[in-house]
C-alpha cells in the first residue's frame, strides 16, 4: 500500500499472495531491516502496583497498544518486581536487541536501576519529567505539572473552599513532585497560606 507502487502492480502482488497463501517471515524480516516491530514498555514498579490500579496503567497501556497495532508493532511489558530482577531485566533490554525502542513510565528517582538505562543506544521515551541529569538523551511527555496544581488549588478557592490539602503521590516522581510545588506555590500565595500538615505523601 506504498503510495508509490502503481495500482495494477499492488493488484498483481495481492493476487500472488492470495493465491499462495503467503505469510512473511518476521524472523527473516527482522535480520534484513535490523527491525523486531516490537516497542518495549517498562514500568518500574511490582505487579501488584500496576494491577491494582484501575485507571492509570490501564489506560496508558490502552493508549499504547492501540498506536502500535495501527503500525503493526507488537509491545512488549517489562515489570520490575525485585530488586534482584534489575541486572538481568537491564541485560536483556540492552544486549538481546528484543526491541526498537523503550518507553519508560511512572519511574521514581529512588530507583537506582534507571540510571543504567542512560547507556542504552535505541530510542528511549520517558512518561514524565526526567530527573535533571537523567535520562540525557531521551524523550519525554508531560504535562505542566506545577501549572495544573496551581490551576486546581486556585479553582477551589475561587469557588470558596479554605482548607486545601493534597495526596501528592510519590514524591520520587517527577511528577508527583511537581505537582506538590504547584499545590504549595497556590497555598503560599493565597490569602490561607501554606500548611504543612495538609500535605501528605500517598
Amino acid at each position: 500500500n506504498h503510495p508509490h507502487v502503481k495500482a495494477p502492480t499492488r493488484e498483481r502482488v495481492l493476487q500472488v499472495i492470495a493465491d499462495e497463501g503467503y505469510s512473511p517471515n518476521l524472523a527473516a524480516r527482522a535480520l534484513v531491516t535490523r527491525r523486531m516491530q516490537t516497542v518495549g514498555i517498562l514500568i518500574p514498579h511490582t505487579f501488584t502496583t500496576i494491577f491494582a490500579d484501575q485507571y492509570y496503567f490501564p489506560e496508558l497501556l490502552h493508549g499504547m497498544a492501540q498506536i502500535a497495532n495501527q503500525r503493526d508493532y507488537a509491545i512488549m511489558i517489562w515489570v520490575e518486581d525485585t530488586q534482584s530482577d534489575q541486572q538481568r531485566l537491564y541485560e536483556r533490554i540492552v544486549k538481546h536487541h528484543m526491541m526498537d525502542g523503550l518507553i519508560v513510565a511512572s519511574y521514581t528517582t529512588r530507583n537506582p536501576f534507571l540510571k543504567m538505562l542512560d547507556t542504552v543506544t535505541i530510542p528511549l521515551v520517558i512518561v514524565e519529567r526526567p530527573e535533571q541529569g537523567l535520562f540525557k538523551h531521551a524523550s519525554f511527555v508531560t504535562v505542566d505539572n506545577v501549572q495544573a496544581a496551581m490551576d486546581a488549588v486556585n479553582h477551589l478557592i475561587r469557588i470558596g473552599y479554605q482548607r486545601i490539602g493534597t495526596l501528592t503521590g510519590e514524591l520520587a516522581n517527577p511528577d508527583g513532585y511537581d505537582r506538590y510545588i504547584g499545590y504549595q506555590q497556590a497555598m503560599r500565595t493565597s490569602r490561607f497560606g501554606y500548611d504543612s500538615r495538609l500535605a501528605i505523601e500517598g
